[in-house]
């Protein structure tokens, strides 16, 4: 099936559209081969109430399941024999049509996705389209049932309305009453991606000072003059020694080739090759930051065969580094990322066992890891340390609840030690924040509270220009970030509380080294008077 572009629909989600028939096109599914299918559609009027259905058909040629099944109320069902699903068609999308009794004003919808286990929950919807008499009334993604790993099936909710009488009706008749993602009517696409509450308060404040935006990760390379000593490139062969751990497959999502003072070279100058018969071209696509298997590379894998990659330039050329995005198709897939491989220029060898690393499954960052041709880093025995430390490429901060506020979450700062006590340098390029700032919402701009306050050094302030505050989203915690390009030794993080407005403070926070959590307990609350301090030493432990 085609993949689902914003570009391609576009459009506003109105307000209480009336219609007698519902058309769902089911665009696109979560990966699997066959089969797209959902558990169940939701629908109330703007009385609260749910409609007198009259009929409910499809155009799928072969079907597992009654699709009339998807309107009564099994949303988190996983026995096959209750849900629907459907082969997929190639010459045209699957569609669900659902006429009502009579006209009505629809007020809420809900798709619960298919459900029956977390492999085929790929089949699943992805990209669905609906529309109310021949008006599209909706058009987007819809999560995967297992989207986030972590919880059981939900329901993804989309409102055409905001009014408070109309959604009190609803919640008189809604046997779910648990916190949806929400779009609301006037969602523009940013927000409609993120799934942002619609009467969120409003929260600003005012700045000067412009920021510059940053590549998230991108390790400082060294300029390189375009002359003899540097080097031309005509080929370039990169061998995979071994993956992270996946049994019997190896893949990356996308490669850029940097040449003179760090520029991308035109892909369209190169010709890629691999040893086996795949689709090389999809490493030089664009299309980095995604979880779509369709976009990314992968092949059979055995250990004792290393695949090769092969890249042909058109003229020889300064090449300075190469930048990789790894395989990261789901956090459990993200294992069959490349981990070491060995780089020749022109047939001989130019560096040995260079560390990739893993991807995080998700796309709440940037995950390129840049590779500077000069001083690729290499594995190397690990030295333990003689205090206590912990290693790993990837830090992170998970903000699991506020002291009390239901909208914002925000810190002070975050510092990291290393195993001589002194604080890491961190940069723009190793932090990243999901949500990145309260500038993602429609009604805030160049607010300088962003996540570079993090690390600006200015910690124990009551200055809220200094600190960092983020919209808490439905069914999402906020994550904060650091990122290198070479594993780190941290034996302390010290985290610095929200001070302005105390109740938008950190309670409950996780920390994890790459996959691993290191850490779970609460942050102690600021007040006006005071920074409440988190001190986590891992030497203690």
């Amino acid at each position: 099936m085609e993949p689902f572009s914003y570009d391609e629909y576009s459009s506003e989600i109105p307000e209480l559209p009336s219609g007698k028939l519902l058309r769902l096109v089911l665009l696109s599914n979560w990966g699997d081969d066959t089969y797209v299918g959902l558990n169940a559609v939701e629908i109330f009027k703007d009385d609260g109430k749910r409609p007198d259905v009259a009929k409910i058909s499809s155009n799928a040629t072969h079907s597992i399941g009654d699709v009339e099944s998807i309107f009564v109320e099994s949303f988190t069902c996983t026995d096959q024999g209750k849900m629907w699903r459907a082969e997929l068609q190639t010459d045209r999308p699957l569609i669900v049509e659902i006429t009502f009794t009579d006209t009505i004003r629809i007020a809420m919808l809900r798709f619960w996705n298919y459900s029956e286990s977390r492999v085929h929950a790929q089949m699943g919807v992805r990209n669905l389209r609906a529309e109310l008499d021949d008006i599209i009334v909706f058009e987007g993604e819809v999560d995967c049932a297992f989207a986030d790993h972590e919880s059981e099936p939900m329901g993804e909710t989309v409102l055409f309305t905001v009014d408070e009488s109309i959604l009190e009706a609803i919640a008189e008749n809604d046997v779910c009453l648990i916190p949806d993602f929400v779009q609301s009517p006037t969602l523009d696409v940013t927000e409609f991606a993120l799934g942002l509450t619609p009467q969120r308060p409003v929260t600003r404040e005012t700045s000067t000072s412009t920021h510059v935006n940053e590549r998230p990760i991108s390790a400082t390379l060294p300029d390189i003059e375009d002359d003899d000593t540097s080097g031309k490139v005509k080929i370039l062969h990169l061998e995979l020694c071994e993956n992270w751990g996946a049994p019997g497959s190896i893949g990356l999502c996308g490669l850029e080739l940097l040449g003179q003072k760090q520029n991308v070279i035109d892909s369209t100058t190169l010709i890629i090759t691999t040893s086996t018969q795949s689709d090389a071209q999809r490493l030089l696509n664009g299309k980095n930051l995604t979880r779509s298997p369709d976009d990314m590379w992968l092949i059979p894998f055995d250990p004792k065969q290393h695949p090769t990659i092969t890249i042909n330039f058109q003229k020889p050329t300064t090449l300075s580094g190469i930048s990789f995005w790894n395989y990261n198709a789901s956090p459990e897939m993200s294992y069959a990322g490349v981990r070491l491989l060995h780089i020749f220029i022109n047939g001989r060898l130019a560096a040995s066992n260079v560390l990739l690393r893993k991807a995080p499954g998700f796309v709440f960052f940037d995950f390129v890891q840049d590779i500077s041709i000069e001083r690729p880093p290499n594995i190397r025995p690990l030295m333990r340390p003689n205090t206590r430390s912990i290693y790993g490429f990837i830090f992170q901060l998970q903000l699991l609840s506020s002291w009390g506020d239901e909208f914002y979450i925000g810190l002070n700062g975050v510092e990291l030690y290393d195993t001589r006590g002194e604080k890491i340098n961190v940069g723009p390029q190793n932090l990243a924040a999901f949500p990145e700032s309260v500038n993602i919402l429609p009604s805030v701009e160049n607010d300088p509270r962003t996540s570079m306050n993090l690390i600006n050094g200015c910690n124990d302030t009551e200055k809220a220009e200094l600190m960092w505050l983020t919209p808490m989203l439905p069914n999402r915690c906020a994550r904060v970030f650091f990122v290198f390009d070479v594993p780190i030794a941290v034996s302390a993080v010290v985290i610095y509380n929200y001070r302005k407005t105390p109740a938008r403070g950190v309670r409950h926070i996780s920390v994890s080294a790459d996959d691993l959590i290191v850490y779970s307990g609460d942050v102690p609350a600021s007040s006006a008077e005071k920074t409440g301090i988190l001190e986590i030493d891992f030497r203690e432990m």
